[in-house]
This record gives C-alpha cells, structure tokens and sequence, in this order.
C-alpha cells in the first residue's frame, strides 16, 4: 500500500514509494547515494582492504528508521572479508550482524 508500480519503457517493474506515504510524519527515506557516501567517510578508513574487519569493530545507529545505513555497513563489511579471502556464508552474516550492528529509533513507525 506504501507503493506504487512503474513500468519503464524496457518493460521493466519497480516498487517506488508513494511520496504522500514517505513524507508523512516528516519521516522521509535516505537516498541511497548519500548513505553510500556517509558510510564511506566513517567506515572505509577503519577497514584496510586487505583485512578483514576487526571482531572489535561495532556500529550503532541511533535512529535507525529501516535501517539503510546499517545495511550498507554490513554490504561493506562482508566485501572486506571477502577480499581477505574469508568464505561469508549465510551462518558467517548472520554472526556479523550479530555482532558488529546495532540500532534503535524512538519512533516505533519509522522501524519497518
């Protein structure tokens, strides 16, 4: 109910969020370029390319909402453990959110 479908011109289907929905309660989406280019800033100069990222490393975001730059954080965190050459199976992401991400909101209808 919160989107609509477009069709594109090659004839493909996207979801895309009803603007009415998104700005209500001036709750309002991320975009997604300004997440990547936020966790870039914050994570990349604590995750050597080469090495995997440390168990010690922890993220916190304080309203989280959905979750988009936690998500991006874990994106990042597998692709560096797969460039040190660390299998990342599903058990493998599962123990990474665990362990290196965590998140609240005050706002209960902001956290999908």
């Amino acid at each position: 109910m919160a989107e609509r479908v477009e069709v594109d011109d090659a004839r493909g289907v996207t979801l895309v969020p009803k603007p009415e929905i998104a700005h209500a309660g001036g709750v309002v989406a991320t975009p997604d370029w300004v997440v990547s280019e936020l966790v870039a800033g914050g994570f990349d100069p604590l995750a050597p390319p080469e090495l995997p990222v440390p168990s010690s490393f922890k993220a916190l975001d304080l309203s989280m909402g959905s979750g988009p730059f936690l998500l991006e954080i874990l994106r990042r965190i597998i692709a560096s453990d797969e460039r040190a050459g660390r299998s990342v199976g599903l058990a493998e992401r599962a123990a990474m959110v665990k362990n290196h991400l965590f998140g609240v909101d005050i706002d209960g209808a902001a956290v999908e």
